[in-house]
């Protein structure tokens, strides 16, 4: 499996698995974090692998001859399995690596069964000895953290040729989500897969949304003793590779996504409390304040306000949903100058408020874009907050995560994100972003040209 093709993969498990990251929620040290091995629950129903694909040929390091995914609804629990074939000697190492993320604080996980198919041989390799259980790995050069925790490990022996077979189940839900279900799958991989199936099993009183994209393929529903069946079954799915320069708001992969919430106003009503600090009672809040109130001009007092969050308290990107935890309270972000997105919109949304500038936090997509207008509304859409302020007729949007920007107000950049989530009380709808036309960067090219007599070469 190429490195793209493991991200997607990591990003399927996480997802699929409900996994939300939040520093408040890490266990205590004190706390002894593991897994459990033991048999799927009854619920879940098996699933075999075609004994060849038809499309193995096409990937030269690895390929899926079957992913299988079961969501349960209620109670929540997400079932993994696949098969994976290593087509070369470039594919042995990510063949052989197999892992899984959790949260501890509300999420159970189970290991199944890795099993290793060699020439029709069956060999059983679940091994809790030698299986490592930490949290995920962190880029600290990058000030990039994730906060949730992953059990891995990596087989030995394991051949081209070889069949690798995984699963596992993970029980448990964000309690911040309410018990609301939101979830993005992935139906396309960098990889191909011979087999696909995607089942969701849910009470039929509950009122879900789907929506499929880059892919038409429909469901095969089943209505029986209050419970709905919904699987979605796709066969020889070809591998898909977005390259690195395409647009942000491209995206080509077939992917389902399944929303409790019905529209976007009830999505502001559930994120409006993740972003209510508790009120801040330190000196160090109040003296920021106070130099704020000084500058008369709300334009200069917003830069101020702007450039005090972005240089006096540090970034620190934590990978997460807006439903990842609560907003920290404005005197521990002070006190430990550190914080996430989140964290950083709320604080320059205090500060502003506090010294008479109207201003809000407002939930944007960096992986998305303006195509968040096509999804169901749900947090799990949305991965960054920005801050929007309101002056007089004049609208700006500001992104504290930045750092060293200069200039006025109206030359602060924020990329085009094409539209937010406005979390004030009223939003009904989703906002279009125009970023100010004096922020936007721009180059001034003059040619000169020298034209000469015929028969002379002329200059540039």
């Amino acid at each position: 499996m190429t490195r793209t093709c493991f991200l997607v993969a990591s990003f399927v498990l996480v997802c699929g698995a409900n996994v939300s990251a939040g520093a408040e929620r890490q266990p205590k040290k004190r706390e002894i974090v593991s897994f459990s091995v033991g048999p799927p629950a009854p619920w879940v129903k098996a699933v075999t692998a075609p004994a060849e694909s038809a499309i193995d040929r096409e990937s030269p390091t690895l390929s899926y001859l079957l992913v299988d995914r079961q969501q349960k609804i209620e109670p929540p629990a997400f079932y993994y399995h696949d098969v994976r074939k290593v087509m070369s000697e470039k594919g042995v190492q990510n063949g052989a690596s197999l892992f899984a993320s959790f949260d501890p604080s509300f999420e159970k996980l189970t290991l199944h069964f890795i099993r290793v198919i060699r020439n029709g041989v069956v060999s059983e390799r679940l091994d809790r000895s030698q299986i490592k259980l930490g949290p995920a790995e962190e880029d600290p050069q990058r000030l990039v953290y994730h906060p949730y925790c992953n059990v891995q490990t990596t087989l030995n022996d394991v051949r081209v040729g070889d069949i690798v077979e995984f699963a596992y189940t993970v029980e448990g839900m964000n309690p911040r989500l309410q018990g609301k279900r939101s979830d993005l799958f992935p139906m396309q991989w960098s990889s191909p897969i011979g087999r696909n199936i995607l089942r969701i099993v849910y009470p039929s009183k509950r009122r879900l949304g789907f929506q499929a994209r880059n892919d038409s393929t429909p469901p095969v529903v089943v209505e029986g003793k209050g419970v709905t069946e919904q699987t979605y079954e796709t066969t020889n799915v070809p591998g898909l590779t977005v390259e690195d320069d395409s647009p942000e708001d491209y995206l080509p992969k077939r992917q389902l996504q399944v929303s409790e919430i019905e529209n976007w106003g009830e999505l502001v009503q559930w994120a409006l409390p993740l972003f209510e600090p508790e009120p801040a009672r330190s000196r160090e809040f109040e003296k920021e304040v106070t130099a704020l109130q000084e500058i008369a001009d709300p334009e200069q007092r917003t830069v101020a306000a702007l450039r005090f969050v972005e240089e006096e308290v540090r970034y620190i990107a934590v990978e997460s949903t807006p439903a990842a935890h609560r907003a920290t309270s404005l005197d521990e972000i002070m006190q430990r100058r550190f914080a996430d997105y989140k964290d950083k919109a709320v604080l320059l949304v205090s500060l502003l408020r506090r010294t008479g500038i109207d201003a809000a936090p407002a939930l944007v997509s960096n992986a998305s874009w303006s195509a968040v207008r096509e999804r169901l509304p749900s947090p799990r859409i949305f991965d960054h907050a920005i801050v929007q302020v309101c002056l007089g007729e004049n609208t700006y949007w500001i992104d504290p995560t930045r750092s060293s920007q200069r200039g006025p107000l109206p030359q602060v950049y924020v990329p085009n994100y094409g539209c937010a989530l406005v979390l004030r009380p009223d939003t009904k709808e989703l906002t279009p972003v125009h970023p100010s036309p004096a922020s936007l960067s721009q180059k001034k090219v003059v040619e000169n040209y020298r034209i000469l007599a015929p028969g002379k070469n002329s200059e540039l």
